[in-house]
């Protein structure tokens, strides 16, 4: 049994509400019908936020002491699995490790996934409730949160890899949720085939790293490897010399899934096409799942980048930033300008991380998941009023006809602008600044 405090075991319970609404669903899920097939999905995963909300409280509220059963600090525990023989970086020898690990950005990021969703879920009622496949869309949903919650949450190498191939498998599975559309399922293809030539990459600096350390945790890892921050090459517990170059190598391949997943260049044409899918799936991979899983990443193996790797962070995110922006400028559809403005801002996000922001990296990764979200679904809301028209030049007289749709959007476009004055501004406007 794992020594887990109380905020550990709420997030556990908010990772597990979505895989049980999945289970559910896809066993009773065309039996009950809409809409209650996305009232039980938008109850669960609500209530999940629910669970992360008290995490979090608990969390910035606890003491120095024990006197709460925990102190301050991580929570790192794990707990012997299945038996797989001897591998190194075992905690538990002779079991396959799994396990859990909370720090201050694993409750951010809880927090920030399922308030996001939620609001995607209620949305997502009204705005599918004439499609045939009701259920299966928030069947779907819930196993795409479950995903990127378990990855969020996972405290060993081996859980990030495979709950990071899980939010790659449901962002197919939503994409090409309109099958019958051409256009839909070739979307889906290509950013699945897209991503797995970057996960070619992960797998090479996954595979260095878990062959000279095996299935480490985290901080395990962090410790072993804490001397790549200086590019220096560092000698392992057991005696071998883990070389900087190998260092630069191991890093730049996990980054490269993080290009696949975030959509940076040369990897970023999915991105644009996964437009195809219904309007709610867009908000949900630009705003707190997939494209997030790689900053996420970035922001997990930082400590363990050497300043070579960081450079070529840098050098990406400043590729896709300048790129993204410049073809969002000349797009006339609704949705692809959001696209591309979503890959602009991940590239900001990728470029702070390369020149050692981490903080602000991260930071205006939580921001732009609400503002996004909410251009999102403003676009769907326009859209549906537009009678599914998504091109700009054929919308006009729009505010008198959808006012609050207006306001809200104008509120977004404020926030992603980063407008403000004298430290007052919107959420954008704190990002940007870092």
């Amino acid at each position: 049994m794992m020594d887990i405090a109380l905020p550990g075991w709420l997030l556990i319970t908010a990772t597990l509400l979505p895989l049980a609404a999945f289970v559910i669903l896809v066993f009773w899920g065309k039996k009950m019908g809409d809409p209650f097939a996305g009232y039980l999905a938008s109850t669960f995963i609500a209530v999940s936020f629910v669970c992360s909300l008290a995490a979090m409280i608990l969390w910035v509220g606890r003491p120095d002491d024990s006197t709460w059963g925990f102190e301050k600090g991580p929570i790192n525990s794990t707990f012997g699995w299945i038996p797989v023989g001897t591998w190194p970086g075992q905690r538990h020898p002779g079991f396959l490790d799994l396990g859990v690990y909370v720090d201050s950005l694993t409750v951010i990021m809880f927090n920030m996934v399922t308030l996001v969703s939620t609001l995607i879920f209620v949305f997502s009622i009204g705005y599918m409730r004439e499609d045939k496949r009701f259920p299966r869309f928030f069947t779907y949903l819930s196993l795409f949160d479950f995903s990127m919650l378990g990855l969020v949450l996972g405290g060993t190498v081996l859980q990030l890899f495979i709950f990071w191939e899980l939010v790659g498998l449901c962002s197919y599975l939503l994409i090409g949720f309109w099958y019958e559309k051409k256009s839909a399922s070739n979307a889906a293809i290509k950013a699945f085939v897209t991503n797995r030539v970057g996960d070619f990459g992960f797998l090479i600096g996954f595979g260095i790293l878990f062959y000279h350390l095996g299935n480490v945790t985290l901080p395990d890892m962090w410790i072993q490897l804490g001397a790549a921050g200086s590019g220096e090459a560092i000698r392992l517990g057991t005696g071998a010399l883990f070389s900087s170059t190998l260092l630069t190598v191991m890093g730049i391949g996990l980054f490269f899934g993080a290009v696949g997943k975030s959509a940076q260049f040369p990897l970023h044409v999915w991105l644009p096409d996964a437009m195809e899918g219904p309007t709610p799936v867009s908000a949900l991979i630009h705003a707190a799942t997939m494209v997030a899983a790689g900053v996420y990443l970035v922001g997990r193996i930082f400590p363990v980048l050497t300043p070579d790797a960081k450079l070529f962070i840098a050098i990406i995110g400043c590729i896709t930033l300048t790129m993204a922006a410049l073809i969002a400028v000349v797009q006339s559809d609704i949705k692809k300008v959001l696209a591309y403005s979503t890959l602009s801002q991940l590239g900001y996000m990728i470029l702070a991380m390369g020149v050692g922001s981490w903080v602000g990296g991260l930071f205006h990764l939580i921001t732009h998941a609400f503002f996004k979200a909410l251009l999102f679904l403003g676009s769907g809301s326009v859209i549906h009023a537009a009678h599914h028209e998504q091109e700009l030049p054929q919308y006009g007289g729009l505010m008198r006809k959808i006012p609050i749709t207006a306001v809200t959007f104008a509120i977004a476009v404020l926030a992603i602008a980063g407008f403000g004055i004298a430290g007052v501004g919107f959420a954008g406007y704190y990002s940007k600044d870092m």
